[in-house]
């Protein structure tokens, strides 16, 4: 690697750290601000409300850094453009649109890095975060359609094999609450209302120890209420919290069963193609940067960037949303928009760069 390469490569990175950095902060800085309402609720406290927003982080980040990349790379490039070191790489024979290209190459490389790290972390940190907020408040817990899950409160704890809002299939209770005494009930079907378990054909079993030996009673109960202590709230499922494999598996068993996973299949999409649309607002945007240089300092380029981030966004938006209304084969309307773009993008980038 060339000297020069080197020291874009470091400009590019450090320059990309630092804003994804300023952005993270600002918006977890506006989401703490959100949280105040709840903070005094049972023990969600100040401290509770930051540990909930750091919970937050990694999704804050999988959703800005194509933004932040944007601007980085718009940073490093008025940054050689202000130090006049465009002239001097230039005069070593370095072309405007050698330059342009390494940095989309860094940025595209940045992008899948971003990618790789935020599926890893972030649908588990956004649950916990969600769970973690609903002890401290003593809210419902947030539990998504169709998933199998362990609830604990206090001493009693609660399997849910398969749920359908508050339709519960499998149902196993087990409850500690009594020192002497060990309560199993299982159901096959059930429901939750408020803060009761309602087990429908239940059978109980209870354990208790006499004389130091256990004795064990079987009963059944066509309808048993228990008092479990805790909300329970059903959601839809969020494809936006889901991981690349639950997506992967919710299309595969929507087709199965010949349900619509329309909105599964935009957000998988969207997610494995943002290195390319980071390529796509790169090629647009660097250019324009570079014809511009004479007249333009380093807030307005970085307003530019992200007026082009935007855009781009809202572009694709509509598309997702025309997909999501219309009839058409399977992601006609988002991959249309999305080669016209990259179309579009090529076109300015070589045309831009040569009249440079």
């Amino acid at each position: 690697m060339k000297i020069f390469e080197k020291y874009l490569l470091k400009e590019f990175i450090k320059n990309t750290l630092i804003v994804i950095f300023v952005l993270t902060v600002v918006f977890s800085i506006f989401n703490l601000l959100e949280e105040f309402n709840d903070i005094g609720t049972a023990d969600y406290t100040f401290a509770s409300a930051l540990a909930y927003v750091i919970f937050k982080i990694p999704i804050v980040i999988s959703n800005l850094f194509n933004l932040a990349i944007l601007i980085g790379a718009v940073l490093t490039a008025s940054i050689l453009i202000e130090k006049k070191e465009l002239v001097v790489l230039q005069n070593g024979i370095v072309s405007f649109e050698d330059i342009a290209l390494k940095i989309v190459k860094y940025g595209f490389a940045t992008s899948l890095i971003f990618l790789i790290a935020s599926e890893i972390f972030s649908p588990i940190a956004n649950q916990f975060g969600n769970n973690f907020k609903a002890v401290k408040t003593e809210r419902s817990f947030e539990i998504f359609k169709g998933s199998n899950i362990w609830l604990k409160k206090d001493f009693k704890f609660l399997y849910i094999d398969k749920n359908n809002n508050q339709d519960l299939e499998n149902v196993l209770l087990i409850d500690l609450t009594d020192k002497d005494q060990l309560i199993i009930s299982r159901s096959p079907r059930g429901k939750i209302n408020n803060l009761n378990l309602e087990q429908t054909n239940a059978e109980i079993y209870k354990l208790s120890k006499k004389n130091g030996l256990f004795e064990v009673q079987k009963q059944l109960d066509k309808n048993n209420l228990t008092q479990i202590g805790v909300k329970v709230n059903f959601l839809k499922i969020d494809a936006k919290n889901m991981s690349f494999y639950n997506l992967f598996n919710k299309i595969y068993a929507n087709s199965q069963l010949g349900i619509n996973s329309n909105e599964f299949q935009v957000e998988l999409l969207s997610r494995v193609l943002k290195p390319l649309y980071a390529i796509i607002l790169l090629m647009i945007a660097l250019p324009i940067i570079f014809d511009f240089s004479r007249n333009q300092n380093i807030p307005k380029n970085i307003f530019l960037g992200v007026l082009i981030g935007l855009i781009f966004n809202l572009i694709m938006k509509f598309s997702n949303v025309l997909f999501l209304k219309s009839s058409y084969g399977i992601l006609f309307i988002p991959l249309l928009t999305l080669i016209l773009l990259l179309f579009i993008a090529m076109v300015v980038f070589k045309r831009k760069l040569v009249e440079i």
